[in-house]
């Protein structure tokens, strides 16, 4: 399937966009945070990014701990009054994990020189 690259960088554009605000709150946010992750890691796929592998692993433990947190908040959360201990806290560290190295894969794509090509 042939996507414009012009799509491709709206929708790069997009994902970045999405993973940027949806830290402004966690857990509404997440909701964001994984929908942005999950197109970053398209694009990453059809432009065979030299990031994919970073990409799609940060988005798979995103959505893991978005899972986790959303069913722990239905539960009534971990801690205090739930009856559940705080240790159900470590189930939800793929998500900040997941969104940090996304975080850190970007600021390294904009700060450091792209390779340069041999068939110049």
């Amino acid at each position: 399937m042939q996507v414009s690259p012009k799509t491709l960088r709206i929708l790069y554009y997009t994902g970045v966009t999405a993973i940027l605000l949806g830290a402004i709150d966690p857990l509404e946010g997440s909701i964001l945070i994984a929908a942005g992750a999950t197109i970053l890691s398209a694009v990453s796929l059809f432009t065979y990014d030299r990031h994919k592998t970073i990409f799609t692993v940060s988005t798979v433990g995103i959505l893991i701990g978005v899972a986790l947190m959303w069913f722990l908040s239905s539960l009534g959360g971990f801690g205090g009054n739930s009856g559940r201990p705080m240790w159900y806290g470590l189930f939800l560290i793929p998500y900040p994990l997941g969104w940090l190295t996304i975080v850190i894969t970007l600021l390294v794509r904009l700060f450091k020189p792209k390779p340069k090509s041999l068939l110049v």
